[in-house]
């Protein structure tokens, strides 16, 4: 019952993934062409809230670093889930 529970959570999740504004997709982009699952992005930012709030993915750590375009959102490692990062590459065409 809990895997049939996992496995819809995770269905839902990645029909959420053909729904994404492009925003979203742009950087979504970023981890795929750079082929990494993690980037360095402003934790202020409203779109890059939305997608860890959409659980696409987590801030992987507590440390930022400055940003030359917004003081006052540093810039902190993200990395994509492992089942985002999994479909996408399999159905790039979403972004």
């Amino acid at each position: 019952l809990i895997a049939l529970s996992r496995r819809n959570v995770i269905n839902a999740r990645r029909k959420g993934l053909h729904h994404l504004a492009e925003p979203e997709k742009a950087i979504l982009r970023r981890f795929i062409n750079a082929e990494s699952k993690t980037q360095a992005l402003p934790i202020g930012d409203g779109v890059v809230k939305g997608l860890r709030s959409a659980r696409i993915m987590y801030r992987s750590s507590s440390v930022g670093e400055h940003n030359a375009v917004d003081r006052s959102s540093p810039l902190v490692d993200h990395d994509i889930h492992d089942w985002a990062w999994e479909y996408i590459n399999k159905h790039p065409e979403i972004l």
